[in-house]
C-alpha cells in the first residue's frame, strides 16, 4: 500500500434501473466524531513519538470534512477496503462509484451512491454489508483538546478521499449506511451534546424497558441507546425518568469496553496472521474483513464463506504455500479448495 488510509465506517431513497443497478440519491458517507485509532494507523506515527501499539483518539472535525467534501466525488465505492490509484485500479473489487455534489452537513458528509455490481447489491439488502466506510489520506495533528464533550488526543487535517468501501461494521457508526428513507427518518435524528446525567436516564430507561439486555449484541448497543433516547425525549418533562441504578450503568458500560477490546483483539490477530501472505494491512476495521480481503488476494471467492471458517482457510493457504516454497496455488486446485468451505464457484473476476 502507498501511503496510510484512515477509514471510518458509515444511510436515501434507493432506485433500481432496469438493469438491476443500484442508486442511492442522498446517503452518509461519514461523520464528525472521535474515533479511536492504534498508533500504527497514523500517518507519520513515528516521527510524531506514536507508540505503534498505543491507542489514540482522532477528530473528524467538521470543518475539516466539510472542506474535503470535493475530494469524495467521483470515487470508487469497493467490495472491500484496498488502496487504489490510476496505476492500481483493483477493478476486481470495483462495484461502483460516488456522487458529484458530495457536501457536508453537519455532522454527516453527504453523497450519491451507484453500485453496479450484482454480488454487492445483494449484501447491501441482505445487510451483510450494509454500513460504508470510507478511506482516506490526512495529515494529524496531535494536538489534544475536546469537542461536543469528548476529548481527543489530535485532529485530522487536509483530509483526501480515496474511496468508500461496504463493511459489516466500521467506525463512524451504524447511521453511516446504505439506507432507505424509513430508516434514514429512525436513525438519523441529531445527536444532542453529551449530558452525564441524561446519559445515565437513557441507559436507565434502555434497561427498565428491555432494550438494552445483558445480552444485546455490542453492534446492537448504538441503535438501542438511540431508540431510548428519543423515547425519553417525546416523554413529558414531569416526573423525570427514574435514573438507572450505578450497578447496571457501570454494567452496560463495562460490556460496550468489553467488546470493544475483543474487537480490537481480534483485529490484531487478523493482521498478524495474514502477515505472511500478504503483508501489513492497515486500516480496516474488522478481523472478517482483513481475513477476506487477504484470501482474495491468493485468489479466492470468500463471498459466501461464514466468518468461522475464514481463518482456517487461511491457515490452509499459508501452510500449502509453505509446503511448497515459491509455487502459487494452481488455478485447478481452486474449486476443490473452495468447495471443501461451503464455497461453490471457482475464483471469479469482476
Amino acid at each position: 500500500m502507498t501511503g496510510i488510509l484512515a477509514h471510518d465506517r458509515i444511510g436515501s431513497v434507493r432506485i433500481t434501473d432496469e438493469d438491476g443497478r443500484l442508486y442511492v440519491a442522498r446517503t452518509h458517507i461519514s461523520k464528525a466524531g472521535v474515533n479511536t485509532y492504534r498508533g500504527s494507523e497514523i500517518p507519520g506515527h513515528a516521527a510524531l513519538g506514536l507508540r505503534a501499539d498505543a491507542l489514540y483518539r482522532l477528530l473528524r472535525a467538521p470543518d475539516e470534512l466539510a472542506r474535503a467534501a470535493p475530494t469524495f466525488n467521483a470515487i470508487p465505492v469497493l467490495a472491500d477496503h484496498a488502496h487504489v490509484s490510476a496505476d492500481n485500479p483493483r477493478r476486481d473489487i470495483t462495484v461502483g462509484a460516488t456522487g458529484t455534489d458530495c457536501a457536508f452537513d453537519d455532522p454527516y458528509l453527504d453523497n450519491a451512491l451507484a453500485i453496479w455490481d450484482a454480488d454487492a447489491i445483494a449484501m447491501v439488502r441482505d445487510g451483510g454489508r450494509r454500513e460504508l466506510s470510507c478511506a482516506y489520506r490526512y495529515d494529524a495533528d496531535m494536538t489534544p483538546g475536546r469537542w461536543r464533550g469528548q476529548p481527543y488526543d489530535g485532529v485530522m487535517r487536509n483530509i483526501r478521499g480515496n474511496h468508500v468501501a461496504l463493511v459489516p461494521a466500521g467506525r463512524a457508526g451504524p447511521d453511516v449506511l446504505v439506507a432507505d428513507s424509513a430508516l434514514q427518518e429512525n436513525m438519523m435524528a441529531p445527536i444532542p451534546e453529551p449530558d452525564a446525567t441524561f446519559t445515565v436516564q437513557v441507559i436507565g430507561h434502555a434497561l427498565r424497558t428491555g432494550a438494552l439486555t445483558p445480552d444485546t449484541a455490542p453492534d446492537a448497543l448504538s441503535a438501542a441507546l438511540l431508540a431510548a433516547r428519543a423515547e425519553l425525549a417525546a416523554m413529558p418533562a414531569e416526573p423525570p425518568p427514574e435514573m438507572a441504578s450505578d450497578a447496571a450503568v457501570r454494567d452496560a458500560v463495562a460490556r460496550a469496553l468489553d467488546a470493544e477490546r475483543t474487537r480490537l483483539g481480534a483485529i490484531e490477530d487478523a493482521r498478524r496472521a495474514v502477515r505472511p501472505l500478504v503483508g501489513e494491512v492497515i486500516g480496516m476495521d474488522s478481523a472478517d474483513a482483513i481475513y477476506r480481503y487477504a484470501l482474495a488476494q491468493a485468489g479466492h471467492d470468500v463471498a459466501g464463506v461464514h466468518a468461522s471458517a475464514l481463518r482456517p482457510m487461511l491457515d490452509m493457504v499459508i501452510g500449502t504455500r509453505d509446503a511448497a516454497p515459491g509455487a502459487a496455488l494452481a488455478a485447478d486446485a481452486a474449486p476443490d479448495f473452495n468447495t471443501r468451505f461451503g464455497v461453490t464457484r471457482a475464483p471469479r473476476v469482476l
